[in-house]
């Protein structure tokens, strides 16, 4: 490189690209596992590194917490958490039994 007084120099750039942090799902739970039609399941999850955490049939939830929501049909309920390009999914599945004993608390 030549500057206006014809003096000559050179300089070396780096650029580098921050990792995008890891995606973790700490914890994902359906419980119980085996419910009778119309009974209460609960969804517990802790995710760690995502910009959005979506849980099929209850939709967008914050990167942790806790739902119930009743089923009539056996179930695979999936997390998936996003981060720029990144994308991580676990599933759990719950039964549903005509045979299944009501949970008593």
């Amino acid at each position: 490189m030549r500057d206006d007084q014809g003096g000559v120099g050179t300089d070396r750039v780096t650029v580098s690209a921050a990792k995008a942090p890891e995606i973790i799902i700490k914890r994902f739970r359906a419980e119980p596992g085996t419910v009778a039609p119309g009974e209460l399941v609960s969804i517990t999850w802790e995710v760690e590194g995502a910009d959005q955490v979506e849980i099929t049939g209850i939709g967008v939830v914050g990167s942790s917490g806790q739902s119930s929501l009743p089923i009539t049909e056996t179930t695979v309920f999936t997390l998936t958490a996003r981060a720029g390009d990144q994308t991580v999914s676990e599933s759990q599945t719950v039964q549903v039994s005509a045979n299944a004993l009501p949970e008593i608390s």
